[in-house]
This record gives structure tokens, C-alpha cells and sequence, in this order.
């Protein structure tokens, strides 16, 4: 039987900075069946995921500043997975 597919979520504003180590902490996870969807309500999208292979991160830009709980929905309704893990832009996970 597959394993299920995870969705992990990340919403973001302003902090590019940190999107380079949270992609590395989802590169590092060993379970395997995983899609990362990251929606960016920042005023210019981020290049900072542009190193990642298409399929690696879905990563969304909108030009409309939106609230941390509708960013949430928003990816939820992306998500493909049976389960959602939430990533924060600001977070290291191990």
C-alpha cells in the first residue's frame, strides 16, 4: 500500500531570507511522499525557491496582502494530501 501523500504548508511575507532553510529542512525529511506548497503574499515574488526543481515546491505569489488565517485556507484548498503538516516561514524543523 503507497504511503499517503503529505502537504506541507508555508505561508509567507517578507521573510525570503528564511525560505532557503525551511527548503532544506523538507529536502531533509525522510518520509518521502511529500509536496510543499508555499503561498508569498509579499510585494514582489521571492527568487529564493527559483534554485528548486518545479516539482520540488509549488510556490504561489499574489499581489494582494491577505491574513495569515486566509493564506492558510488558500494553501489547504491546494493541498493534495491526506495530511497537512503546517511549516512557518520563521520555523526550523529538524
Amino acid at each position: 500500500m503507497p504511503k499517503p501523500l503529505i502537504s506541507i504548508i508555508t505561508p509567507t511575507f517578507g521573510r525570503a531570507e528564511f525560505l532557503p532553510a525551511i527548503a532544506t529542512c523538507v529536502n531533509a525529511q525522510t518520509y518521502g511522499n511529500v509536496e510543499w506548497l508555499v503561498l508569498d503574499d509579499s510585494e514582489q515574488p521571492s527568487p529564493a525557491l527559483s534554485h528548486l526543481p518545479a516539482d520540488a515546491v509549488h510556490y504561489t505569489h499574489v499581489a494582494e496582502r491577505l491574513s495569515i488565517g486566509e493564506k492558510r485556507n488558500r494553501l489547504v484548498d491546494m493541498a493534495r494530501g491526506e495530511l497537512i503538516a503546517h511549516f512557518d516561514d520563521d520555523d526550523y524543523y529538524g
